[in-house]
């Protein structure tokens, strides 16, 4: 089993992390594709640290005492997370840029709070708990 699934595993395991995994999903492709292929976007992605935030975050996830940091070579997670936000927002569909207003500050927040993605995977069980969540009634 590869590491990435699982950290897939761990989240699935609460109905908070599986809406998070389904708007990842609706959402990924054009992220990337827009990483990939739109001069902008790359630039802000590269220039904030992104691939340097996802390696520290997905080692955050499967490494114990790992956390991401709040601040990679001058640039702040929050600074990143801001600025890819409006860049995406630019130059995505209207799909996106819906998603991105909506779910923006949850992020933020969610980001805030956690030094590791195994902190946000408690969080999440603890939504669920609060919010009276589980795989067999997810309305609140």
């Amino acid at each position: 089993m590869y590491r990435l699934e699982l950290l897939e595993i761990q989240l699935i395991k609460t109905t908070t992390g599986r809406r998070v995994r389904t708007i990842i999903e609706e959402q990924a492709e054009e992220v990337m594709m827009l990483i990939n292929k739109n001069r902008n976007v790359t630039l802000v992605w590269h220039r904030n640290k992104g691939p340097q935030f996802i390696a520290k975050a997905y080692e955050s996830g499967i490494k114990d005492n790992i956390e991401i940091p709040p601040e990679i070579e001058g640039i702040k997670l929050n600074t990143l997370l801001r600025r890819i936000a409006a860049v995406l927002q630019e130059h995505g569909s209207p799909f996106l840029k819906k998603a991105i207003g909506k779910h923006s500050l949850m992020v933020f927040n969610t980001a805030k709070k956690n030094k590791s993605l195994k902190a946000i995977f408690e969080e999440f069980k603890t939504m669920d708990q609060q919010f009276n969540l589980d795989s067999n009634n997810e309305s609140v």
